[in-house]
């Protein structure tokens, strides 16, 4: 089976009501053509009996769900759910998040024509900066950069980058070397902030596309 061009992944820990709204209302939607370049992975932490519930939901469905041997806490299952993708790109989103369908297909299409090798990609999002006051654009123009730029040009110039930016990213996986995985978690295992130095050394030879 030829690589998928794209992994969502959805770690999750004993919230099947959040799970189950995000598979029907965004997941289940989605046009044919659209599903299937995606892998779907729901990377589970959840106890036994939610993640029974979990299991029988997406049995027979094009999800992949994934049981951790109890729960490995966020930090670990944010790098399982790295390990598990074979996508060539990888969104990592949370339970809760809500997906609009056609949007997730516009952006599976303009992948599939306009990323290159080495390109990782911004999603658009809106959120408050480091006071009320402040609100951070996830666009080139905010940050004071090119279309294209480098993580290390992004950094240069930002003067708030806000946790929610990794979980922002579609991580770019095709020369990525997994075996870094193991070193990442022997410095940040246990920091729910993983994704920060993850989303680092996963991006820190890409061009950043907005």
């Amino acid at each position: 089976m030829d690589r998928p061009l794209l992994t969502i992944a959805i770690p999750t820990y004993n919230r099947h009501s959040e799970v189950a709204t995000l598979y029907r209302d965004s997941l289940l939607t989605l046009p044919d053509e659209t599903r299937e370049k995606l892998e779907v992975i729901v990377s589970d932490n959840s106890d036994v009996s939610v993640a029974r519930q979990n299991a029988e939901l997406f049995s027979g469905t094009f999800v992949k769900h994934r049981p951790n041997s109890g729960n490995q806490g966020y930090a670990q299952n944010i790098l399982n759910c790295v390990d598990r993708a074979s996508g060539e790109f990888l969104w990592i989103t949370s339970d809760d998040d809500a997906i609009r369908p056609e949007e997730l297909a516009s952006l599976v299409g303009w992948l599939d024509e306009n990323v290159s090798g080495d390109d990782s990609v911004f999603l658009a999002f809106d959120a408050e900066g480091v006071d009320a006051s402040s609100k951070v654009t996830n666009t080139c123009n905010h940050w004071g950069v090119e279309d294209g730029a480098s993580l290390g040009d992004l950094i240069d110039r930002a003067v708030d980058v806000p946790f929610i930016l990794p979980s922002s990213c579609v991580l770019n996986l095709r020369n990525f070397d997994k075996a870094q995985l193991a070193n990442v978690k022997a410095a940040f295992g246990s920091n729910d902030f993983i994704q920060v130095p993850l989303f680092q050394t996963i991006v820190a030879e890409n061009s950043l596309r907005f």
